[in-house]
């Protein structure tokens, strides 16, 4: 996996969506999805502070229901660099077309409490449910 943020200097982490471990999947109404992010936070740009999952992407901004799910994550440092993966998973039970999002928050000191200072940053992926 490539790791643009590293390059980019901005605040914004990178995340990178995957359902069943690409940008769209296919599956069958009642199969489970697997969707993961990774997440590279920018040198000097702080942590991850949080993720939050939407699996039907309807909303319209501001919305305070948009990304109604917590989402788990675990912390990771490479070369320097703060990260995080998240895994959750998610079962469809009618046909569709979706869009499952996911938002991810940093702060420079990794605090979540600091309100006024979390960068965010989201990304999506396909899901085609078949009858």
């Amino acid at each position: 996996m490539t790791k643009p943020g590293r390059d980019r200097n901005g605040m914004q982490a990178e995340i990178i969506l995957t359902a069943n471990g690409g940008k769209c999947a296919h599956i069958k109404a009642g199969e489970t999805v697997t969707i993961q992010a990774y997440i590279e936070v920018p040198e000097n740009a702080g942590e991850v502070t949080s993720i939050c999952y939407d699996f039907k992407d309807v909303w319209v901004l501001p919305d305070p229901d948009a990304y109604p799910i917590k989402g788990d994550f675990k912390r990771t440092l490479e070369n320097g660099v703060h990260g995080a993966i998240s895994t959750i998973t998610h079962v469809y039970q009618e046909p569709g077309v979706y869009f499952a999002s996911a938002r991810v928050t940093t702060n420079r000191y990794g605090d979540e409490n600091a309100a006024f200072t979390q960068v965010k940053n989201m990304d999506r992926v396909r899901i085609i449910v078949e009858a």
